[in-house]
């Protein structure tokens, strides 16, 4: 027997967003939020330099992953995507879980 809730499921969302607003009161590092529409998070991140953001980005998506796994659940590295607004911003090193992150020309965000 496993848990979870069926898709679809009437008492689903519900579930979802008591479990998900522990993580959108997470304490992040300065310049990091937390957006949240459905089961998709958005982390954005803003800092002065490339190093910054690096550090930042990745402290943050430290506090997510054990979030994640304090719950029981995993976020997939792969359906993960990073996008930059600046050129300097593309160098910086974002990991999750031991994974580097790419770098996308675009993103899609649900409506």
């Amino acid at each position: 027997m496993s848990k979870g809730c069926i898709q679809g499921s009437t008492c689903g969302p519900v579930l979802w967003n008591i479990i998900l607003d522990e993580l959108l009161d997470t304490k992040l590092p300065a310049g990091c939020h937390i957006q949240a529409f459905a089961d998709d998070v958005l982390l954005v991140v803003t800092a002065a330099s490339a190093g910054k953001l690096e550090s930042a980005a990745n402290l943050a998506l430290h506090h997510i992953i054990e979030w994640g796994r304090s719950v029981k659940l995993a976020f997939g590295p792969t359906k993960t995507k990073l996008i930059a607004f600046t050129p300097k911003a593309k160098t910086a090193s974002i990991n999750i879980d031991g994974h580097r992150l790419c770098f996308v020309p675009e993103v899609k965000l649900l409506e």
